[in-house]
């Protein structure tokens, strides 16, 4: 029997709560316990998500830093000031910090006069700080940091049979070759200059006499800064057009990967916490609708509904800091096996290390989000009738939505999970968070709506000539306290969230694979004439291995904007527009479409364009955003540009976004056709190369035919960001096991929320004459049918929900793949026969006086 109630002090009446939560748990805490694991693994997740995000952040900017060199570059294309030059040095000390001037010009080897234009890369003896570079032979880049030799990239020594120790003159100076590049430094630009590279020592760079004002000329200064530095705004003066690039700048090489990474674990992390507190809501309801009479026995002593609501909340917290804790613990435990149990899988190394922010706030997220889960089901507490002491068929009253702490609750939760899904979302993505829990609302409208409407269509399709089992098993659905609709909201609901984080899944490692750089090309061949085209396609079909672009690249410059000369425009001091944009090469083409790394933002795509009809009528011309954006143009204004001194009017008839890290051919201007096909213009022809071998067999036959043409193989890029995108292939594969194993607890603690009702059925139907066979056959058609319309109800909104992460979340084109769909719904299905029966088991030994008697 419950203690009287307590004496009205604020201290006693705490001190009976907390007794009187402890003792009446007693029967029921390994239950309760068993109940509340799906929480653990909502917090583990929580946890581990932390922990790898941080670990893959550290791995990526190690990466990115190999891409760059250096933790920043500052770049310029005029020599910087002595006031610049002193702001950068005062950042690193000397040992941190190396200088580079890169230009285009004539390289001769004056052992057979072989002459052709490269890019001449003269850097200080410390870069790179990271990453490394590999010659041939080992040695000869240890010659180069002395300052003794220069080193030449493989295609050209094998154009000119050039040989170690043969000179080699740029300019005014003349130095040996120690070797060639197997593994180029990294660059500042990957196709900034498409000639092959030649690292020149940085003293001699002033000495070749080429270093006057070049429009091609970049001046850099490379610094390795103390871990955490912030690079800080140098100020520097507008007219230099100093830009420092970090090795952060340098992960958008991987395009949306990481940002829909991030966006990953978002969602990952809030379903498996949703469905972790549909787990804690499932245990509360199944231990409160046990416990009816002792509270009725409660209020009969006088005992307020209110104290009575607050016992089952103390235990509702005690689960909450439960099941927070062991998630904890869990989630720690992972971080630590990780390394240990995927040492072989994993592509990357996992150190164990604390992180306290991400524990701190799993801390917190998992306990509220537990209390604001318990306040539904403890709703009826306040409701109980004093009379269901006495009376078994006396269920609590219904209020509704007229009581105010229903909409309390509501409340509560809402903000709980606006505030998780804040927290959890990336920073770029905040939005994601508000959008998760609209999604979820109307997830939950939908599955209700559909609960109704299965009852309502059990009730009209039962037909007396089907077998009683049949007939009684589909009648469950719609008897008094059925629990179709709570199926529907819990298994329904996580069914849909995992086969929505599945097809998450699938969109993000489709894009990694597609998006990212398999198929991409990675070899260029450079400088092929028009008449040279299909011989070296032919060279590429006898090799096996396919053109996959070609193009005609147009080099030109700014001759005015909106009317003005450039001297005009410079004179200006309102025009502001960067002088590297009025002195640089415009990279120019023509074609008549859109490649699939552009996208048109404005104005109408022109395909073809007759001068003949009027030789005055400035071209329209494809522009794109960023170089619009420096050169303050916008639709419908116009330019002009000279093209090896001949002057042509262009209008900007459309601006296009371009992916500048796809890997492909990608210019600034894209005229129409019947424009430039007269023009000098330098043949680009790419393809992708897989094999090392093959790669050689292809320059050595290019060059020997074709001895004007330039290759430039940039497959070590490739090879950085492929490791890259397999760390997040791996992570993504690991972090969605969480939801699959969190959903299974969910189908168990639904099945187990009815069980008092099934004892009862059962009971019941014996009563009248039932088998136990039949028995155990109108369960299991009854589980059957609530694991089939809970794992429909499920594909049909995954579908949608898949569709607008695809849309809002990623950014992708949504592709609607099969296997998550049919998988997890045979695995609900499944899991619930399953469960149900082996839940079920005894419930047809209990005696019938027992139950009838509600002893």
């Amino acid at each position: 029997m419950p203690d009287a109630p307590p004496p009205h002090t604020t201290l006693s009446r705490l001190g009976w709560i907390l007794r009187m939560a402890w003792r009446d748990s007693r029967r029921e805490r390994r239950k309760l316990v068993l109940f509340s694991s799906s929480i653990i693994f909502g917090i583990a997740a929580l946890v581990a998500i932390g922990s790898l995000k941080e670990n893959l952040q550290s791995a990526v900017a190690d990466q990115a830093k190999a891409l760059l060199g250096a933790d920043v570059a500052f770049t310029s294309r005029r020599e910087m000031s002595d006031e610049t030059r002193a702001k950068i040095e005062a950042l690193a000390p000397p040992a941190d910090r190396a200088r580079e001037v890169s230009f285009g010009t004539m390289i001769l080897f004056p052992k057979n006069n072989g002459t052709r234009i490269v890019n001449i890369r003269a850097t200080d003896p410390g870069f790179p700080f990271y990453g490394e570079a590999t010659t041939d032979p080992p040695e000869a880049w240890e010659a180069f940091r002395k300052g003794e030799a220069v080193i030449v990239e493989q295609s050209v020594m094998e154009q000119f049979d050039v040989k170690v120790g043969d000179q080699a003159r740029i300019g005014l100076v003349v130095l040996p070759v120690a070797g060639s590049l197997v593994v180029s430094p990294p660059r500042a630009s990957n196709f900034s200059a498409l000639a092959p590279q030649i690292f020149l020592p940085y003293a001699e760079a002033a000495k070749t006499g080429l270093l006057g004002d070049r429009s091609l000329t970049s001046f850099r200064t490379y610094l390795r800064l103390p871990e955490g530095t912030t690079v800080p705004d140098l100020q520097t003066p507008p007219e230099e057009g100093v830009k420092a690039e970090t090795a952060a700048d340098r992960q958008r090489r991987l395009g949306r990967a990481l940002d829909n990474l991030y966006s990953f674990f978002a969602l990952t992390g809030f379903i498996a916490l949703l469905l972790g507190g549909i787990g804690v809501a499932s245990a509360i309801h199944v231990h409160v609708s046990g416990r009816i009479r002792t509270v009725a026995t409660l209020a009969c002593l006088g005992c307020p509904p209110s104290r009575a609501f607050a016992v089952f909340l103390v235990q509702g917290m005690a689960l909450g800091i439960l099941g927070t804790l062991g998630g904890v613990a869990l989630g720690l435990l992972i971080q630590r096996a990780v390394p240990v149990l995927f040492a072989e899988q994993l592509p990357f190394p996992v150190d164990f290390a604390l992180a306290p922010g991400a524990i701190l706030s799993a801390v917190a997220i998992g306990f509220f989000l537990c209390l604001a889960f318990s306040l539904f089901p403890l709703i009826r507490v306040r409701r109980v009738s004093p009379l269901a002491a006495i009376r078994s068929d006396v269920a609590p009253t219904r209020s509704g939505w007229r009581d105010p702490l229903t909409w309390l609750c509501v409340a509560a939760l809402v903000g709980v999970l606006l505030l998780v899904a804040y927290q959890i979302s990336p920073p770029k993505q905040k939005q994601l968070g508000f959008g998760l829990v609209i999604a979820l609302a109307i997830i939950l409208g939908a599955l209700a709506l559909a609960g109704k409407a299965i009852m309502r269509l059990a009730r009209l399709i039962v037909r007396r000539r089907w077998p009683y089992t049949a007939r009684q098993g589909l009648a469950n659905l719609h008897r008094p306290r059925n629990q179709t609709l709570l199926f529907l909201l819990s298994a329904g609901l996580g069914s849909c969230l995992i086969m929505t984080l599945l097809l998450a899944e699938n969109l993000l490692r489709a894009q990694l694979d597609k998006g990212s750089i398999r198929g991409k090309s990675n070899v260029f061949i450079i400088d092929v004439r028009t008449e040279q085209r299909a011989g070296v396609e032919k060279i590429l079909a006898d090799l096996g291995l396919e053109s996959l672009e070609s193009a005609s690249l147009v080099t030109m410059r700014l001759s005015g904007i909106h009317g003005k000369t450039m001297k005009e425009i410079q004179d200006d001091p309102k025009t502001r527009i960067p002088n590297w944009v009025l002195r640089r090469d415009l990279r120019s083409t023509f074609r008549e479409k859109l490649e699939d790394s552009e996208t048109l933002l404005e104005g109408e795509w022109v395909d073809r364009f007759d001068r003949s009809a009027d030789p005055q009528a400035p071209v329209p011309v494809s522009v794109e955003e960023g170089i619009a954006r420096e050169m303050k143009i916008k639709l419908g204004d116009t330019f002009a540009v000279e093209i090896e001194g001949k002057p042509m009017d262009l209008k900007v008839a459309n601006l296009r976004k371009v992916e500048w890290d796809s890997m492909g051919l990608n210019f600034f201007l894209i005229f129409p056709l019947g424009t430039l096909e007269d023009a000098p213009a330098m043949g680009v022809v790419t393809t992708r190369v897989d094999a090392p071998d093959k790669s050689a067999s292809l320059q050595s036959r290019a060059v020997r035919e074709f001895p004007n043409v330039t290759i430039i193989d940039v497959t070590a890029i490739f090879q950085t960001i492929r490791s890259i995108l397999d760390k997040i292939a791996y992570v993504i594969r690991f972090m969605a096991l969480f939801t699959v194993v969190t959903g299974a607890f969910i189908l168990v603690a639904v099945i187990l929320a009815g069980k008092r009702a099934r004892v009862a059925e059962s009971v019941l139907l014996r009563t009248l004459g039932a088998s136990r066979k039949q028995v155990r056959a109108i369960f299991l058609t009854e589980y059957f049918l609530l694991g089939t319309f809970s794992a429909l109800a499920g594909a049909l909104l995954a579908v949608p929900a898949g569709w607008a992460v695809a849309r809002f979340a990623f950014k992708v084109d949504f592709l609607a793949h099969s296997f998550p769909l049919w998988s997890v719904g045979g695995a609900t299905v499944l899991i619930t026969v399953l469960a149900g029966l082996l839940l079920s088991r005894g419930i047809t030994s209990h005696p019938p006086l027992a139950i009838l008697r509600e002893e």
